[in-house]
């Protein structure tokens, strides 16, 4: 049996980024972003990654808050816990591997 797929657009805009040195040997940067109008939830969520150049050390942090919006996105809340954790834990997995 094949799995039912469902393919969905959720819009977001970019809030910032930050490209920045922040101190003698570490990088950091950050982007940020927004739902817009027609996504499934309502929130935000930011991505920081720092670099120290003397350990050779990568510090990760993501940060999402979220609630439903209007119409299938309280249907789907639920839901979205789950996803959300099993996505974010996907995604700490490939840096691992990548590397990083």
């Amino acid at each position: 049996r094949r799995p039912v797929l469902l393919w969905v657009i959720n819009p977001v805009r970019i809030v910032y980024e930050l490209h920045d040195q922040r101190g003698p040997g570490t990088t950091y940067s950050s982007t940020a972003y927004a739902t817009n109008r027609g996504h499934w939830l309502q929130g935000e969520e930011r991505v920081s990654v720092l670099f120290r150049d003397d350990t050779q050390q990568v510090d990760i942090e993501i940060v999402s808050c979220s609630r439903p919006n209007a119409g299938i996105g309280k249907l789907i809340w639920p839901f979205i816990g789950a996803m959300q954790d099993r996505f974010f834990q996907d995604q700490m997995e490939s840096l691992e591997k990548s590397g990083m």
